[in-house]
């Protein structure tokens, strides 16, 4: 059944207190009650006039587990993406991601019409299949069947009929957000069940329509075969997008349309979003902070490093404390005990919804932190095998294609051989560890090519370990080169974590936390900040991680 995960209501002005007592003063004078009645019919009118206070409202969809055509992969993570971007701005958000067929999702339709007042701002996100059918785009349930065209057009939904429904609300914004610019899903059926790609279409007054791709273009699911993040090319730029607080919509849609051609021109492919705008006036995801009394940021000078309170620093040339149990092993650094402010703030460009609220975390104890990730020459000493997709790298290099289970693994081996009680750091020591006191961008600094290995300067490749600058408390690579698993599971928000700086964990895990970005990755995934979910079983190229251990 289609889960709804918040609603909205219209405030109501109530009644006001002095109506209630008229029955006692018009007993004692009945020109006063007349008097009074007149006056409290006056206020109910003005009351019932009054206008109501405009919602923001909006209905998601994602479908993967289609039951009679090609299924897909990512759909309904990108529909839980999309939904924690809403809500983060302000939205009421019915979300349905439990593969609906044709009834619920034509349920979840009328509800949401139906709750839709003059005023409102609207969003309607699809992620599934689309087909075209003589011009007509037709978004499609669950259980669509590719008997034929009429079939097809029955068990749809046409996209211009949501429109026209939601129009006779008269919301003052509806914006339409289609990825449903995939494969054909009739494709290899047998048949030839409508064009490629989805059909142009109209948008009337006040509504907004964008395509993940243009009119007969494929939109990309990922940028390549070992692309870490869960999300469509054109969904993952959305939501980015539109965390930028200050853009009015329309110039959100330009600036999806911009990245998207970029990001896919990069690979060769083509994939440029459609978009009708017929908006006038300026709407916001996130409206303008308007904070007038401050200074202009400056546009070409580094900002000096901000310190977290609290935080006992290492003094200024002090070496790190750094110690190794055998040659195999690892080397370990001392990292002080303080506190810091964990995740990033709104307003933090390539902020992705769940790096907050910010939240101060106090570690009460030092610990240890390895020096650089595990390399392949340790992994090698331990487990007798080298994983590595780059294992030509050598044995200075990180070791990769490990998942979170393999990393145990090597972590209880080495537990036995050594005597002593390696773990994988929490979430929260290795933030902590990154920022290393201050409030940088990376692991290091803001200057990324000074501390890290991207794809703008790796050439798509792994690189030994401690090439680049080390930030302040002696770690290296902790932005790029590969992703490090931590203990945690993963959260979509840092709602209820713990302050203490241990690992958020329970029985049942959706998902592993993987930081730092890769050496395959943009700028955005190597943010102090980021976080990204996947698998514990998931031990694809790029992925590696460092120890910890707790001190006696």
């Amino acid at each position: 059944m289609p889960t709804a995960l918040s609603h909205s209501s219209r405030s109501l002005l109530p009644a006001p207190w002095w109506l209630f007592p008229i029955h006692r003063a018009a007993a004692g004078s009945p020109g006063l009650g007349c008097m009074l009645r007149l006056m409290a019919l006056f206020v109910l009118l003005l009351v019932a006039a009054w206008p109501a206070v405009a919602a923001k409202r909006a209905l998601v969809i994602g479908i993967d587990g289609y039951r009679n055509v090609t299924p897909l992969k990512n759909a309904r993570a990108d529909a839980e993406s999309m939904q924690r971007a809403l809500a983060a701005a302000g939205y009421a958000v019915s979300l349905y991601d439990k593969d609906v067929g044709q009834v619920a999702l034509k349920d979840a339709l009328r509800v949401f019409r139906n709750q839709v007042q003059g005023g409102d701002e609207v969003v309607v996100f699809f992620s599934g299949h689309g087909v075209q059918l003589s011009g007509v785009n037709y978004l499609l349930p669950a259980d669509v069947r590719g008997d034929d065209e009429e079939q097809v057009k029955d068990d749809g939904i046409p996209l211009w009929k949501i429109l026209t429904d939601l129009k006779e609300r008269k919301p003052a914004l509806t914006l339409a957000i289609i990825d449903a610019c995939r494969n054909n899903p009739f494709e290899g059926k047998g048949k030839t069940l409508g064009g490629k790609g989805l059909a142009a279409t109209s948008a009337a007054t006040g509504q907004m329509v964008i395509y993940a791709a243009g009119e007969g273009q494929k939109a990309l699911d990922r940028l390549s075969n070992d692309d870490p993040v869960r999300n469509g090319l054109f969904t993952r730029v959305f939501v980015r997008e539109m965390e930028k607080p200050g853009v009015p919509v329309h110039q959100v849609l330009k600036n999806v349309r911009e990245e998207v051609a970029r990001l896919a021109g990069k690979i060769g492919y083509e994939q440029v979003p459609a978009t009708y705008d017929q908006v006038l006036g300026d709407f916001y995801f996130r409206p303008p902070t308007d904070r007038k009394d401050d200074p202009p940021a400056p546009t070409e000078q580094r900002r000096p490093p901000v310190s977290d309170s609290n935080v006992i620093a290492r003094p200024p040339g002090a070496a790190p404390s750094v110690s190794r149990d055998c040659p195999e092993c690892p080397e370990m650094v001392v990292i002080p005990a303080g506190s810091f402010e964990m995740g990033s703030p709104a307003s933090e460009a390539g902020r992705d919804v769940d790096e907050g609220p910010v939240h101060r975390v106090q570690i009460g104890r030092a610990f240890e932190l390895g020096k650089t990730e595990v390399t392949q020459g340790q992994w090698k000493a331990v487990m007798g095998t080298n994983p590595s997709n780059n294992s030509q790298c050598g044995d200075t290099c990180p070791v990769e294609k490990v998942s979170w289970e393999d990393a145990q693994e090597f972590i209880r081996r080495l537990n036995a051989r050594t005597g002593k009680v390696y773990r994988l750091p929490s979430e929260a020591e290795w933030e902590y560890a990154c920022r290393a006191g201050r409030r940088e961008q990376y692991c290091g600094g803001d200057d990324l090519g000074r501390v890290a290995w991207t794809d703008g300067n790796s050439g798509s490749k792994t690189h030994a370990v401690a090439q680049k600058a080390a930030n302040a408390w002696g770690l290296y690579d902790l932005s790029g080169n590969v992703w490090e698993w931590v203990e945690d599971c993963h959260h979509v928000s840092y709602a209820g974590a713990p302050s203490d700086g241990r690992a958020w964990v329970e029985s049942a895990c959706v998902g592993r936390v993987l930081r730092g970005g890769s050496f395959f990755n943009s700028p955005q995934f190597a943010r102090a900040a980021f976080r990204y979910r996947s698998p514990s079983d998931r031990d694809y190229y790029g992925i590696g991680f460092r120890l910890a251990r707790t001190l006696p």
